[in-house]
């Protein structure tokens, strides 16, 4: 798999027909639990983690990426080195690889070092929030 090409201020560079990246999008939420939170989970005015998803879907077929699977990541905690548990990083690592996705979207903000990580273990480009929203005004 080649990896996505960036211009000179870092982005991706678009491919050259609509629809050509084919992308994985998924929505990384923290498991919550506690008093000051509602029934489902999440504190007063924050979105569903679905309607964040779709969104996201949304906002990445807005930069002509062929969505071919979405989904909500449950996770307990946030992870140094990779966002996501081994065991979710080995997971999708196989989802990536037998779709022959180019990219892999996460609706969430990505450290540097993350990033790095998760497209060795992916084998595929990461972007992350900010950097799916610069890519759409960009």
């Amino acid at each position: 798999m080649e990896p996505r090409r960036r211009d000179s201020r870092n982005r991706l560079i678009r491919a050259a027909s609509p629809g050509s990246g084919r992308a994985i999008v998924l929505g990384p939420y923290l498991r919550r639990h506690g008093a000051a939170r509602g029934r489902s989970g999440r504190a007063p005015g924050e979105r569903a983690p679905a309607a964040r998803l779709e969104e996201a879907v949304g906002l990445a077929r807005a930069i002509d990426l062929h969505v071919v699977q979405a989904g909500l990541v449950p996770i307990a905690e946030i992870r140094p080195a990779t966002y996501l548990g081994k065991g979710k990083v080995d997971e999708i690592a196989g989802i990536a690889k037998s779709l022959e996705v180019d990219l892999v979207v996460m609706d969430c903000p990505v450290s540097p070092v993350q990033q790095r990580n998760l497209e060795k273990a992916w084998n595929a480009k990461v972007l992350d929030r900010t950097g799916r929203i610069l890519e759409l005004f960009g």
